[in-house]
């Protein structure tokens, strides 16, 4: 039997579009098998940043004397860096 793979990476998501909630107007989604999807994770960014990198911000914080740079939200300093992107999307397709 003949198949393909594709990849796509990105620094952008849609979660609906990736579960495949919003298929209006792709034809190319058959809502019969989206229950064959498969997620290896699946969680709400902003919790997964605080679970990786708190206890860095909590010890960066306590050394810096001057509050101007304390990080009160690592997420939100993230993703208003010009420099740096807050995720990176893999999606694979069988």
């Amino acid at each position: 039997m003949l198949g393909s793979i594709s990849f796509n990476q990105s620094h952008q998501s849609s979660l609906s579009h990736n579960n495949r909630e919003n298929i209006h107007g792709n034809p190319g989604i058959n809502p019969a098998r989206l229950d064959q999807n498969i997620y290896f994770i699946q969680k709400d960014i902003r919790s997964v940043y605080k679970d990786v990198f708190q206890e860095a911000v909590d010890k960066y914080n306590e050394k810096q004397k001057r509050n101007d740079r304390k990080i009160k939200d690592y997420y939100d300093k993230i993703r208003k860096d010009t420099k740096t992107h807050e995720q990176r999307e893999l999606v694979v397709a069988l």
